[in-house]
């Protein structure tokens, strides 16, 4: 079997037969991507997935940022009322 770069996956009938409701059933923990979970590989960035994340990986990124926001106004206000 030859493969073709202009293949575009599976189809939205294919998706709708042998897909779960959502379509996938989790995200690559290296690129946020949808997976399968029977899937030995992301399909977006090729690492080795032996886990799924159960939430796109950018929402752990904006968590991420919105802690680090917290803390930088946290030690603003102690400045400000040492200061």
């Amino acid at each position: 079997m030859m493969w073709r770069d202009d293949d575009e996956g599976p189809s939205a009938d294919d998706l709708d037969r042998f897909g779960d409701d959502a379509g996938t059933t989790g995200y690559c923990p290296q690129c946020g991507g949808p997976c399968y979970d029977d899937a030995p590989v992301c399909p977006h960035c090729g690492v080795t997935v032996d886990r799924l994340l159960p939430r796109p990986k950018a929402g752990h990124d904006m968590q991420r940022r919105f802690g680090v926001v917290v803390v930088v106004l946290v030690l603003i206000a102690f400045f400000w009322v040492v200061l």
